[in-house]
């Protein structure tokens, strides 16, 4: 889904992605009451038919519906939900109009558990703040078992949740690596504060190793190495908050009181205000904002303010329950004048492979021509043997001639389709040479009645009609440079819709075979594979003979074509097809191919040289085996000046990610040849989240105006593993809650979600998955930007920068950073130098108003360098010293944000901006007092005091303070307190509540003596 994706100041993604990671495709929309429609649930193939499921599925979504109306201030709720169900299930009712709803590009999936989460609900996110995500996993564990409620709270809640991930690109307000931070408006007394917010959610860190999780962490459990609380620390919120803060769904949604998102602004809530200071991804990756800021600034709300108010009495959403027809492909070919020749015959050869490999067994195929004007050559026909796929491919065409009417080619498919039913979710595919006309005459057709529409390019290298028509069908685009490339398209087409289960590209070359010379290679058929397995050669001359090809199984045996008697060959288990009016020769590997790796040679069979292509595919072993699977895509499709594209590569076995491979790009361009590009998976540029399995790179290296190919390679070799991930957006589990007397009331199925702690982020369990090798075509994008002479792309944004004071008993010792280098050009080459600010005041600052703020010169560096950046992609470390501001503080807010700069001066964006409190002296030390000062003892004495509430008739416990300056005082203060507590205590209470203003407070009971919270000494 597949994705895709990233937003930042100087360029916009715009998410034209093919298949799973194609975000555009969406059909959600927003209708000027609120409504959501167009919202597609699709359930796994599998998952097992139950009727229960659908009710759970109805029931959940309706209760999401009245909640995402309250969290979103009555601006949104569910309208319209399709619910797709697998090709197999038959039993449950459906309703009889049948739409384009495909597995890949649904919204919401109903899928097997993910090992990395469990029963937890996640979204895959692979873009910035502000972008959608790719898609919501549910399982049906989750949706049926009512006691999952103890673990993530109501259901309702939680799918807002995961809606505001996936609509909207906001992140979770918790984080796994960072569940504690130093809190840079409080002085450390009471040890970290837990990520979280709003702040005014109470609670308290607890020992999750001491007898009923009664032990508070304190500030002699922080360990020095990281200068936080160990694992076994872990907050725990009250279980009736004090303030009532309801916000916020990306942090607590399971906390009852919980409604709605964290905001800031004049006007905001103060018990709801943003965090701006926690360490989590929504700081992170979106300068700061607040999730309401966020979501307001989306499309669905960007007009809000001039829209008249639409009350919705009835937020019930209208169920459609459809199942997918089969799929059906029509072939509409170019047979215009310009074709004649090798066009066409490279066209007919990948058509013929298409038909005869690549679509799936009881898909649909038909064929159109079309020149000046379009002619049938084949209606719909089911492709369920391999006489009925020769058959097919004896009808395309042999001639060409006349102008280029691709929309009248386009009108025929459309008549196509309606013969044989519901044209919608139909795939028409168009290959052409040239611009044609007319398309603009069928383009609203097209989108009213569902047709999906994909396009391959011979060699056009600009952007037409076509095009656009093709991303907003739910389609692709492609443009090749060769027979191979046209092949590898359509090999992406016929699997659209459902990528797992469609057969997968191993290996794709293109070689010359000169005369006299063999050429050898070898492929890895991986233990995932294995059914299906083919061998497909191609070669560019009519010859009186084949090349003669044979293919050396792991176990040593020999397939050929060669008339040869010899006890290596095969005796079984393979079969070849050759034909010559194609050009092309198949092997077919019966049964399983044997898992490892084959070799396979090619020899001409006369003297006259030949342009070959080779290609092998193969489906997963069996039907409880996960095949690796590799699906690409680019984030944008329309390039223009000042900006770039990012390729994805989403690498997973099931739903687990892929760590370690090796993942290239080849880019083939308008001039100057083609250019690899390495992806990488290390939460830097343009990869927000490391370890995911989704590989990512911006492309800058433009050789002009027009259009660019992208073909994706995967390859692993002795180096990759498969594991569990440790990141993504996901609902937070419920460890417990600290009730009314001080007890924490753990959750009965453990404080420790699936994932292995409570917010997830687990140590990652890798295993080996053996060599294997993947080819995928991503498709293609237009570049129309200035002279590539120009350089006007800066460095990439730094999105994991992260500082730590390196001694907290010494404030000169410096201030460490950590950051991975950008490059020049976005994440490519290196940057020329580094500008570091940052400030002891509002850290918002240092993203509005950058150089206003305290620079960093060469006299601060204690170690590293400014002007000496590491290449793209290097771990960075610098040490800085920052003056103190002020001597008369323990703590002070330190906030420190970094830009690179590259050779011809084009800025970065502002980095993330993390926040720590810097301790002047080292946590719970004496204040650093200015010289001079007299240094006369204070004490303070704090105790619990049952006050009556007038606005709410109930009595809170407030905190009383009592300062004396001498010892003899400090004893009165104490009696005193004492005094003043018993005396409160004997009131009658007609409730409970928590003190006000303390995070680490425990609760007073009726008959329980006042608590005293603190007992500091200040010298003066």
């Amino acid at each position: 889904m597949s994705f895709e994706i990233l937003k930042v100041e100087n360029f916009l993604l715009l998410f034209c992605i093919p298949y799973c990671f194609s975000l555009s495709t969406s059909d959600v929309k927003i209708t000027d009451d609120g409504g959501y429609t167009g919202v597609v649930i699709a359930i796994n193939s599998k998952i097992e038919e139950s009727d229960n499921l659908i009710q759970a599925i109805k029931t959940t979504w309706t209760e999401a519906s009245r909640d995402l109306y309250v969290a979103t201030k009555n601006l949104a709720y569910f309208k319209e939900i399709t619910i797709l169900l697998p090709r197999t299930w038959n039993k449950i009712d459906r309703d009889p109009v049948l739409g384009k709803e495909n597995y890949d590009q649904a919204d919401v999936i109903i899928a097997p558990e993910n090992p990395s989460y469990g029963d937890s609900p996640y979204t895959l996110q692979y873009g910035g703040c502000g972008e959608p995500g790719i898609y919501t996993h549910f399982t049906p564990e989750y949706l049926q078992n009512e006691e999952i409620i103890d673990d993530y709270g109501e259901k309702g809640k939680v799918v807002v949740h995961e809606w505001a991930h996936y609509r909207w690109g906001v992140f979770d307000e918790t984080s796994s690596n960072s569940p504690f931070y130093w809190d840079p408006n409080k002085d450390g007394s009471n040890g970290p504060e837990a990520t979280r917010c709003p702040l005014s959610m109470n609670g308290e860190v607890r020992d999750l190793n001491s007898i009923n999780v009664e032990r508070k962490c304190t500030l002699a459990d922080i360990d020095p190495a990281t200068n936080t609380y160990p694992d076994n620390c872990l907050f725990f919120p009250y279980e009736d908050q004090f303030y009532h803060p309801n916000s916020s769904m990306m942090c607590y949604q399971y906390m009852k009181e919980v409604t709605t998102f964290c905001e800031d602004g004049s006007n905001a809530n103060p018990n709801n205000l943003h965090n701006p200071y926690a360490p989590n991804d929504q700081n992170r990756l979106c300068n700061m904002k607040s999730t309401w800021t966020v979501i307001m600034e989306s499309e669905d709300f960007m007009d809000v303010n001039n829209k008249p108010s639409i009350h919705v009495a009835d937020t019930r959403p209208i169920f459609k329950i459809v199942r997918p027809q089969e799929q059906r492909f029509v072939l509409v070919l170019d047979s215009s004048r310009s074709m004649e020749g090798y066009k066409q015959d490279e066209m007919r050869t990948a058509a013929y492979n298409f038909i005869t490999v690549a679509v799936p067994r009881g898909s649909y195929v038909g064929i159109v021509e079309f020149g000046t004007d379009a002619t049938t050559l084949s209606e719909l026909k089911v492709m369920n043997s391999s006489e009925a796929r020769e058959t097919m491919t004896s009808l395309l065409p042999t001639t060409t001639g006349g102008q280029t009417c691709i929309g009248c080619g386009i009108r025929k498919g459309i008549e196509v389709l309606e013969k044989l039913s519901n044209p919608a979710g139909g795939h028409i595919i168009v290959i052409t040479d040239g611009w044609g006309f007319a398309v603009d005459e069928v383009y609203d057709d097209v989108l009213t009645k569902g047709i999906v529409v994909s396009a391959i390019y011979i060699k056009i290298y600009a952007r037409q009609i076509l095009s656009t028509l093709s991303i907003e069908s739910g389609g692709s685009w492609y443009y090749t440079e060769n027979e191979e490339d046209m092949q590898q398209a359509l090999k992406e087409v016929a699997s659209f819709g459902d990528k797992e289960s469609n057969s997968h590209q191993i290996q794709s070359k293109s070689f010359y075979l000169p005369q006299g010379r063999d050429f050898t290679s070898e492929v890895f058929i991986d233990h995932s594979i294995g059914l299906d397995t083919s061998f497909v050669f191609t070669w560019s001359k009519n010859s009186l003979s084949p090349p003669i090809v044979h293919i050396n199984s792991p176990s040593g045996c020999v397939y050929t074509n060669a008339n040869i008697s010899d006890e290596s060959i095969c005796n079984s288990g393979s079969e070849y097809i050759l034909s010559p009016e194609f050009l092309s020769i198949k092997f077919n590997i019966l049964g399983n191919a044997e898992a490892g790796k084959w070799a396979y040679s090619v020899k001409p069979s006369t003297n006259e040289p030949q342009d070959m292509t080779s290609s092998v595919t193969s489906s997963s072993s069996g039907e409880s085996v996960d095949p690796i699977v590799v699906s690409s895509g680019i984030s944008n499709t329309d390039v223009t000046g000042g900006s770039s594209t990012v390729v994805y590569a989403k690498v997973t076995q099931g739903y687990k990610p892929i760590l370690g491979a090796i993942v290239e790009a080849t880019v083939s361009r308008p001039s100057g040849g083609p250019v690899v590009i390495n992806l990488y998976d290390n939460g830097a540029g343009a990869d927000i989240n490391s370890n995911d399995g989704i590989y990512s790179k911006y492309f800058t290296e433009y050789s002009g105006r027009g259009n660019y190919a992208v073909k994706v390679e995967v390859r692993y070799h002795n180096q990759s593993s498969v594991a569990r991930s440790k990141s993504t957006s996901r609902a937070n589990y419920k460890p417990g809650v600290i009730s009314v007397d001080g007890s924490v009331s753990v959750n009965p199925h453990g404080v420790t979600g699936p994932e292995g702690n409570s917010e997830g982020g687990g140590e990652s369990q890798a295993e080996d998955v053996g060599d294997f090798t993947r080819v995928v075509s991503t498709g293609g994008f237009s570049y129309t930007g200035p002279s590539t002479a120009e350089d006007t792309i800066p460095p990439g944004k730094i999105v994991d920068l992260k500082i730590q004071q390196k001694n907290l008993s010494d404030p000169f010792a410096g201030v460490i950073l950590t950051f991975t280098a950008p490059g020049n050009d976005y994440d490519a080459g290196t940057a020329s130098r580094y500008d570091i600010s940052y400030t002891y005041d509002d850290p918002s600052l240092l993203v509005s108003n950058f150089y206003d703020n305290v620079m960093v010169t060469d006299s601060h560096i204690i170690e590293g360098d400014l002007n000496a950046p590491s290449n793209a992609g290097s771990s960075e470390t610098m040490i800085i010293q920052t003056p103190i501001a002020s001597n008369s503080q323990t703590t002070l807010r330190l906030a420190i944000a970094v830009k690179a700069v590259d050779s011809s001066g084009n800025v970065a964006e502002t980095s993330n901006v993390p926040v720590i409190n810097f301790f002047v002296a080292p946590p719970g030390s004496p204040t650093v007092l200015p010289p001079g000062e007299s240094e006369a003892v204070t004490t303070t004495k704090s105790c619990y005091c049952p006050v009556c509430d007038p606005n709410t008739n109930t009595y809170v416990l407030l905190t009383v303070i009592l300062t004396a300056t001498t010892a003899a005082s400090v004893t009165a203060a104490i009696v005193l307190g004492i005094l003043l507590c018993h005396a409160n205590k004997r009131m009658k209470k007609k409730g409970r509540s928590h003190m006000e203003g303390i995070t680490n407070s425990p609760y007073a009971t009726d008959g329980e003596s006042a608590t005293v919270t603190s007992f500091t000494t200040r010298t003066e």
